[in-house]
């Protein structure tokens, strides 16, 4: 008992001294509430063409909010390091039945915002979703890639819409090969495939990508020996057993639509 005491009294007589250090903050609440994104704030994260009883219906799509900024390559394990990744580019807003999510995807400012936001996610570049000459989506893909070129750290591919046979080719009046042909013809008069900071394989050829092609007859065979240059990834689980493919990609899909 006396030792206790004493070791009681000692504490007394001796107390502790807690130095606070002053918190001087590097930021505000504002900047880590705030939208750091390049959505809208206009958009309200739902369809707002589609209303239900006087509500517009939400669609999954996050509204403009402050997201991590963490470099996507952390999300990769540890034997994946050094892997590229890019994400898919559609450049349809504002036009035609696609909902008005609050800015245009040929508004040269808004393409700047998009992408400063997708460098500082730490994306090695992007996918162009592509219709083809004559479509708004090439309007807005030459105002990218203006854009791209002026700037080191992003890359890009274009992903070859179905669209673009659909509604801006000579199909159904020439073959689906014909006018997959003219398309492509098309993209390298607009140095899509030539720009420095197009996607190239470890070989050196350029990358290019298609969506939904396998609703035509194509001849693949024809389009490859006419354009050596350029190597292809096909979507879905077919690519993998396709000899005109060097890769494959799959996309995740809803009844009735695709899912962005």
């Amino acid at each position: 008992m006396f030792k206790i005491r004493t070791i009681f009294l000692f504490a007394l007589l001796f107390p502790l001294t807690i130095r606070a250090e002053q918190i001087v903050p590097n930021t505000r609440l504002a900047a880590q509430t705030g939208n750091n994104t390049a959505a809208a704030n206009s958009f309200p994260g739902c369809e707002i063409t589609t209303v239900t009883n006087g509500q517009c219906v939400d669609n999954g799509d996050l509204r403009a909010s402050n997201i991590s900024k963490v470099d996507v390559h952390t999300l990769l394990s540890p034997s994946q390091q050094g892997t590229k990744i890019y994400t898919t580019y559609i450049p349809y807003w504002v036009h035609g039945t696609h909902p008005n999510i609050g800015y245009s995807s040929q508004d040269p400012n808004q393409v700047a915002k998009e992408i400063t936001d997708l460098t500082s996610r730490g994306f090695d570049g992007v996918l162009v979703d592509w219709y083809g000459p004559g479509s708004y989506e090439d309007g807005a893909t030459q105002v990218l890639a203006s854009q791209l070129a002026q700037q080191d750290r992003l890359t890009f591919a274009l992903m070859i819409d179905q669209g673009a046979i659909e509604w801006f080719s000579c199909y159904p009046g020439c073959s689906a090969t014909q006018a997959l042909l003219n398309i492509i013809a098309y993209a390298r008069s607009q140095e899509y495939f030539s720009s420095h900071m197009a996607i190239k394989n470890s070989d050196g050829k350029t990358i290019v990508t298609q969506f939904g092609m396998e609703a035509y007859n194509i001849n693949w065979n024809t389009i490859r020996s006419n354009n050596s240059d350029l190597e292809w990834i096909f979507e879905n689980a077919s690519a993998f057993t396709s000899p005109y493919t060097i890769g494959a990609f799959g996309w995740l899909s809803q009844i009735g639509r695709a899912s962005c």
